[in-house]
């Protein structure tokens, strides 16, 4: 990003949801950047003042609260769309729940208003999307933002095109982010959000649906129930009115103040979105007869916004207010590879698009992977369906067959390599190829596959409520935090995930359809079945010691990254026991020669030793990071950039205000002034250097 703004909107971004639509799963496993899980204590008192009162000196030392929440800033304040702020309704403390004053805060049945912003049906990326098509009606509301263009996802695209993509991506509706574009008010309140004119429209959009993501999933899955205000206070959430409305309560809370300034935003969103999308219930015969004024004249002005609205966003709120029934049970999956393939448990319940999202989220890495490059094994369709989207290394199958990614069981499967990746409309039986496991999507240590549902655009979490998920017999167990956790199967027994908190096997063999031979086969590139590479060659073992600095336990789990020039690195998954040694890790066979290894492991600093000697032949090494135990990793390194930095420092003040398990850096299982001590102290902190 060109500014420091932007910087820290696309910290807010990688927080929520990741700009590149995951994380990576093993560095971040144990309480990295956004972890959600069992909160860390959050002491009262002397030590809680004083945390608050370091907060807020640490956000004029080190830079504003992170914020995406000037969404609206970047459409046309002046914008007819744009509603009137209405006055604050008098009863409760804030009185986002008494309906009593007059305008939009009035709610009847059908009516927006602080009582009731929207549905949870029209939060997520659901059915009442239907086509909407928000790359089509931005042009024609108008306003600076209409016709800004960006590079974002690969190539050149409009304002419209990238607001459509996020919706899509984080399943959001794209109708209440456009609400939210064109929700600005005046002039102080533009001021207020702090968001620069040069700042990225898709950082920004990512941003707000991270958010209000977290909000959502934060009150039906973590018990969250609080809204925070730009001064740092929070009060009790408007948590009656359902998981939608206190999202985007609490968004727009995030930079407002605890007093009218705060429910004229709500005001404001209300009057937007029934400007544009019409009332709760049932669309009135007014706005009817205004859509066919429209229709006769072709012009917006003839029928005023409902009217031009309406027209581009066939068919009516009346028609989309009330869903056709889909069965809720979940159709019959499988694992999804080949038939006696061996992969590997990587990552247990995490965010199915970000950590703000439901734990809807598992992955597997086949065994062969070295690295990022695509492997050569298949990633195949856990049910039959059809493919409603393949771009970016996401492909989503749509298991009802009608081709909506909005509709029904939907299997979303990120880091899906370019080559060989199924097309869009595609019809696929269970065991069909969809393509090969990679990188691609966002940022991975690994070439994996993130494989999460959705239920009529809602992430579904793999383990527990509502409806947890079996893949070949097996079921999932979350862990404290993301990524960890266990699999389960009456027969084949427990599975522990790579990046989890518990050791344990992490091989499964599937019983999907079998591999086929093709052109990559005869290539020399064979699928790699449980026997071959139980029988691979070995090139020796790897033993590593580390030690973890304010820790009493030094175990952890850590990726290894082994490189040498001009040659793709060899990418290694770890745990250290208690004492910080670890099991021997087998290494596959390397070119004789000098290495530089690299581990990282969850939130701390990456430690880097050079000139690591291996051959001739396979060579069994032992590698001492820890330096004696003079040279620990260094905890704070929230941001995934390798070192710790101001950047963490905000993170940390984020997560503390939010009551975030990554607050928690000296893994006390409490998040307290000591922590931010810590992080404060280890700033410079880099790769450091072992042997």
């Amino acid at each position: 990003m060109a500014s420091a703004a932007g910087t820290s909107l696309r910290t807010v971004a990688l927080r929520g949801a990741s700009t590149d639509g995951h994380r990576d799963e093993a560095v971040t496993a144990a309480g990295g950047p956004g972890a959600y899980g069992a909160a860390p204590e959050r002491r009262i008192g002397l030590a809680a003042v004083a945390g608050v009162a370091a907060a807020m000196a640490l956000w004029i030392v080190v830079g504003r609260l992170p914020s995406g929440f000037g969404l609206a800033d970047l459409a046309d304040a002046s914008s007819p769309v744009s509603g009137e702020a209405q006055p604050a309704a008098a009863g409760s403390p804030l009185g986002y729940g008494d309906s009593s004053a007059g305008g939009v805060g009035a709610r009847d049945d059908d009516m927006r208003g602080r009582a009731m912003l929207l549905s949870d049906a029209e939060f997520v990326y659901g059915p009442l999307v239907g086509d909407f098509d928000a790359a089509e009606l931005l042009p024609r509301l108008g306003g600076p933002v209409a016709e800004r263009a960006e590079f974002f996802r690969g190539r050149e695209r409009s304002a419209g095109e990238i607001l459509q993509l996020v919706a899509l991506e984080h399943s959001v509706s794209p109708r209440l982010l456009l609400a939210l574009l064109y929700s600005g008010g005046p002039d102080d309140v533009v001021a207020a959000t702090g968001m620069p004119a040069d700042a990225s429209f898709a950082a920004s959009v990512e941003s707000a649906a991270a958010w209000l993501s977290d909000g959502y999933y934060g009150m039906k899955y973590r018990d969250e129930t609080e809204v925070f205000f730009a001064d740092g206070s929070s009060a009790p959430g408007p948590v009656d009115a359902g998981a939608a409305h206190f999202a985007v309560a609490r968004y727009l809370a995030l930079d407002s103040r605890p007093d009218e300034e705060w429910l004229e935003r709500l005001d404001r969103f209300a009057a937007t979105y029934g400007r544009l999308f019409g009332p709760l219930a049932a669309a009135s015969a007014a706005g009817t007869a205004r859509d066919d004024a429209a229709a006769e004249d072709g012009s917006l002005a003839a029928a005023g916004l409902d009217g031009a609205v309406a027209m581009a966003d066939r068919p009516l709120v009346q028609e989309l207010a009330q869903p056709p029934a889909r069965p809720r049970a979940q159709p019959r999956l499988m694992l999804p590879w080949s038939a006696g393939e061996t992969w590997h448990y990587t990552g247990g319940p995490h965010g199915g698009w970000g950590a703000a999202t439901a734990w809807a989220a598992v992955d597997f890495a086949p065994a062969s992977a070295p690295g990022c490059e695509p492997s050569p094994e298949w990633i195949l369709a856990a049910a039959p369906g059809v493919v409603a989207f393949s771009e970016n290394g996401l492909v989503l199958l749509d298991l009802d067959g009608d081709g909506d990614a909005g509709t029904g069981w939907v299997i979303a499967y990120l880091h899906v390599a370019s080559v060989e990746r199924i097309a869009v409309g595609a019809r696929v039986a269970v065991g069909d190829r969809l393509g090969h496991a990679s990188c691609e999507g966002g940022r991975a240590s690994g070439a994996h596959v993130h494989f999460a549902r959705r239920y009529d655009g809602e992430w579904v979490p793999a383990a527990g409520r509502p409806s947890p998920l079996i893949l070949s017999g097996w079921t999932f167990e979350a862990g404290a935090r993301e990524y960890d956790g266990l699999m389960h199967h009456p027969q084949a027994g427990t599975r522990a995930a790579v990046a989890g908190l518990t050791a344990g096997r992490t091989d499964l063999v599937s019983d999907n359809r079998p591999p086929v031979v093709d052109e990559r086969d005869a290539a020399g590139v064979a699928a790699v079945s449980g026997s071959a590479a139980a029988e691979a060659p070995s090139g020796g073992s790897l033993v590593v010691k580390l030690s973890l600095a304010g820790r009493s336990s030094h175990e952890t789990s850590f990726v290894l990254g082994l490189s040498r020039a001009d040659e793709p690195t060899t990418v290694l998954l770890g745990r250290t026991g208690p004492d910080g040694v670890s099991e021997p890790i087998t290494l596959p066979p390397l070119a004789d020669g000098v290495y530089t290894v690299t581990l990282r492991a969850p939130g701390f600093a990456a430690a880097r030793a050079l000139g690591v000697e291996y051959g001739p032949g396979p060579t069994d090494v032992a590698l001492d990071l820890s330096g004696g135990g003079r040279t620990p990793l260094r905890g704070g390194e929230l941001t995934r950039d390798d070192a710790v930095d101001g950047a963490d420092v905000r993170a940390w003040v984020v997560a503390w205000l939010l009551g975030r398990a990554k607050a928690d850096v000296d893994g006390n299982g409490r998040a307290e002034l000591g922590d931010l001590w810590l992080v404060w102290g280890n700033r410079g902190t880099g790769a450091a250097r072992g042997g």
